[in-house]
C-alpha cells in the first residue's frame, strides 16, 4: 500500500521540475528551494546507474531486488499512462529477466539523466534483451529496445518503470544519452567474451545549430522546432541556450535549463517537461487562443509549491507528433500566488506554435 504522501508524489513523479534555485534569486524570500541542478551528475546517481547495468550485462538479475521497493515496477508503453505498481513485485522482475538474459546480448545505448528535477530520475535505454512483454499484458512485438526508469524517492533510489521502446522513433525524444558505466568491476571475470554489437546510430535527425534566441521568444528544448512568445517586462528567460549544443546534443554534464520566471513574483514559472513514461489524466480540457491543452494540477507539500500539467493535445500544424511526442508544459508556483501566475502563465502557453 502507498502512503498518503507517495501518493502525493505519484502525480509528478515523471516530470523534469523547472522550480530551481536560480528562479528566486532576486528575492529575499525564505521559500525552500527544491534541489538546484549541478554541473556534474551526482555520484549515488551513477552507482544506481551501475547496478542495473551490471545486472543485465553480467547477468545478475537479483541485483535488481536492491532497486525495488514498495511501490514495485510497472510495465507499460513508453510516454503512455502508467502509474506505481503500488506493491513490490521484485521476484516477478528478477524472474522476468533471468530468463530474458539467458537469451539475449544485452547492448546499452546510454542513460538520460534528469538531474534537480522532482525527483531526480535516469532513463536507461537498452537494446538485444528478449524480455517477455506479454507476461505484462504487452505485445512488445514493434520494439526493438527498452527503458529502465530509476526514480530518486524518500528511500533511496528505486526502479520504477520498464517500457518497450522503437529505438528509430522514440530514441530522438531522448535528446543525447550518456554513456553507460561499466558493470562493477567485481563481476567482469563472469562476463562473456563474445563481441558485442555496435550501439544503434540513430541519425535522421536535421543538423541544428542554434543560432542566438531573441527577447520575447521562448524556444522548447524537448519540442523542436516549438516556440513560444512572451512579453520580455514580464517574463525572464531562465534557458542556458548557449550550452545547448549542436543538434541539441550538449556535452557531458550540462543540465539543461529552460523555463521562464515571472519578474514580479516571488516564484511563478514556465517551462517543458521532458518525454517520459506518465501522464496523468486530465481534469479538463483547456483552450488558449489556437492551443487545446489537457490540465492536470497537483501539490508539492515539500516545496510549497502547486503544479499545473499541459499536456498539448494534438492542436497544432506542422508539427511532427510521432517524432517528438506530445508537448508537455506546466506552471508552478506556491498557492497563495497560483491564480496570478496561472493567468499569466497561460497567455505565454497559448502561443505556442511551429515558426
Amino acid at each position: 500500500m502507498i502512503s498518503k504522501g507517495r501518493t502525493k508524489i505519484r502525480l509528478i513523479v515523471l516530470f523534469v521540475a523547472l522550480f530551481t534555485s536560480q528562479g528566486c534569486d532576486r528575492f529575499a524570500s525564505p521559500m525552500p528551494s527544491p534541489v538546484a541542478p549541478t554541473a556534474t551528475i551526482p555520484p549515488d546517481f551513477i552507482t544506481n546507474v551501475q547496478i542495473v547495468v551490471t545486472a543485465i550485462e553480467a547477468n545478475q538479475p537479483e541485483a535488481f531486488h536492491s532497486l525495488i521497493g514498495d511501490e514495485g515496477v510497472a510495465v507499460g508503453g513508453f510516454a503512455q499512462g502508467l502509474d506505481f505498481k503500488g506493491y513490490d513485485n521484485s521476484d516477478e522482475i528478477v524472474e522476468a529477466f533471468s530468463e530474458a538474459l539467458d537469451q539475449s546480448t544485452p547492448v546499452c545505448e546510454g542513460f538520460f539523466p534528469y538531474i534537480g528535477g522532482l525527483p531526480d530520475r535516469a532513463i536507461i535505454v537498452y537494446r538485444g534483451i528478449n524480455l517477455d512483454w506479454q507476461r505484462f499484458g504487452m505485445s512488445g512485438s514493434n520494439s526493438d529496445a527498452m527503458t529502465i526508469q530509476l526514480f530518486k524517492l524518500p528511500e533511496g533510489w528505486r526502479l520504477i518503470y520498464l517500457t518497450p521502446l522503437k529505438l528509430e522513433r522514440d530514441l530522438p525524444l531522448l535528446s543525447t544519452l550518456q554513456a553507460c558505466p561499466p558493470a562493477s568491476s567485481l563481476t567482469h571475470a563472469a562476463e562473456s567474451h563474445t563481441p558485442k554489437p555496435t550501439k544503434t546510430q540513430i541519425s535522421s535527425l536535421p543538423t541544428v545549430t542554434l543560432t542566438p534566441v531573441p527577447p520575447g521568444n521562448f524556444v522548447l528544448f524537448s519540442y523542436p522546432p516549438l516556440i513560444m512568445n512572451y512579453d520580455s517586462s514580464l517574463w525572464e528567460d531562465k534557458s542556458n541556450y548557449t550550452e545547448w549544443g549542436l543538434n541539441y546534443s550538449p556535452q557531458v554534464g550540462v543540465i539543461i535549463k529552460n523555463y521562464l520566471q515571472a519578474l514580479s513574483f516571488r516564484v511563478c514559472q514556465i517551462g517543458m517537461i521532458g518525454p517520459s513514461g506518465y501522464f496523468p489524466s486530465a481534469e479538463e480540457i483547456v483552450q488558449l487562443g489556437d492551443v487545446r491543452y489537457q490540465l492536470t494540477t497537483s501539490e508539492n507539500e515539500q516545496f510549497e509549491v502547486r503544479i499545473g500539467h499541459y499536456i498539448e493535445d494534438q492542436s497544432l500544424t506542422g508539427y511532427d507528433y510521432n517524432r517528438y511526442g506530445l508537448p508537455v508544459l506546466e506552471i508552478i508556483a506556491p498557492p497563495s500566488e497560483w491564480d496570478e501566475c496561472k493567468k499569466l502563465g497561460e497567455n505565454v502557453l497559448a502561443t505556442l506554435h511551429v515558426p
